[in-house]
């Protein structure tokens, strides 16, 4: 899957109906519109929970201004030599990417290959900046909306957050601009229309 190319994500399980319908519809509007992502430059590992139980995740991956992000049920394959023309591009563009340090947690750094296919691994320049989150899918709905923003969301303990949190809350605005409150309540119809107007949460 190249990074520059949008993917489709694969069936949802049975207990992710309302994850895979509000995912779907970020990906369908990235789509569209790939600019909504501005020079957000960083790869999200979404795990989402039913009753504090991992039943699926999902991946955001934004290698800034003239890249199409990727949302996906599965790890985006991406090559260094791709990451290293977007930072290079982000850097020349003085965009919000070119100052993101990279560090990430422990637990969800990503060393990305020389050829993105499990070759040599690349220079630590190339990192990209992973925020890996947790989240419970009755709380999903409020995230993708507004309703709930990241700095609440962790003192609250509705999320859990590994990675940079500056990087974490910059995923706010591209759920903003991606449509916010309107476009979220449209998902959420459509999952209810396919589940006899009952929302499974």
């Amino acid at each position: 899957m190249s990074a520059s190319t949008p993917a489709k994500l694969s069936p949802p399980h049975p207990d992710l109906a309302l994850s895979h319908t509000l995912f779907s519809g970020l990906a369908a509007e990235l789509a569209r519109d790939p600019k909504l992502a501005g020079p957000l430059f960083a790869l999200y590992n979404i795990r989402v929970l039913r009753r504090g139980i991992r039943k699926g995740e999902y991946y955001l991956l934004f290698l800034g201004d003239g890249s199409s992000p990727v949302v996906s049920t599965t790890m985006p394959a991406t090559s260094a030599t791709s990451v290293r023309r977007a930072r290079n591009n982000n850097a020349s563009a003085g965009g919000a990417g070119a100052n993101f340090t990279g560090a990430v947690a422990a637990a969800a750094s990503a060393e990305l290959s020389s050829d993105g296919e499990g070759g040599n691994k690349s220079k630590a320049g190339d990192r990209l900046p992973v925020v890996m989150i947790e989240i419970e899918q009755r709380d999903l709905f409020n995230f993708f909306s507004g309703g709930l923003n990241t700095y609440r969301a962790i003192t609250s303990g509705k999320i859990r957050v590994a990675g940079d949190l500056t990087v974490a809350m910059a995923l706010e605005e591209v759920f903003r601009k991606a449509g916010g409150v309107e476009k979220t309540i449209q998902y959420l119809k459509k999952h209810q229309e396919g589940n006899g107007g009952k929302a499974k949460l």
